[in-house]
């Protein structure tokens, strides 16, 4: 992230991929047009993102700050397109859980 309100990648990433898969990493509002940011950057054109994201109810004096699928569906929306899915979770801190899997398939170039 290069600290401007651009919200793009500080610099063309090493590695690009054509699959990439994240579980749990959608917390604060004002991360997420970072992470969609990095997860395009990261794609090949043409390849397939993958971001579980737990179906959590926020309370307490941050859970305005807190980000939902939702966010994340929005802020991956210029890079292509966007689907997501519900689904209950099946290992570790999701096991029984509501989740929703939101897939970004990335625009070619």
């Amino acid at each position: 992230w290069t600290g401007t309100t651009s919200w793009q990648p500080a610099a063309t990433p090493s590695e690009r991929f054509h699959r990439l898969v994240a579980a749990d990493v959608v917390y604060y509002l004002s991360d997420v047009p970072a992470l969609a940011a990095a997860i395009a950057a990261h794609l090949l054109p043409g390849g397939r993102g993958f971001v579980l994201v737990q179906c959590r109810q926020w309370t307490g004096a941050l859970a305005g700050e807190r980000a939902s699928a939702e966010d994340l569906v929005a802020a991956l929306a210029p890079f292509g397109e966007v689907r997501s899915f519900d689904l209950i979770g099946h290992c570790g801190s999701t096991e029984g859980k509501p989740v929703r899997l939101v897939e970004l398939l990335r625009q070619e170039s």
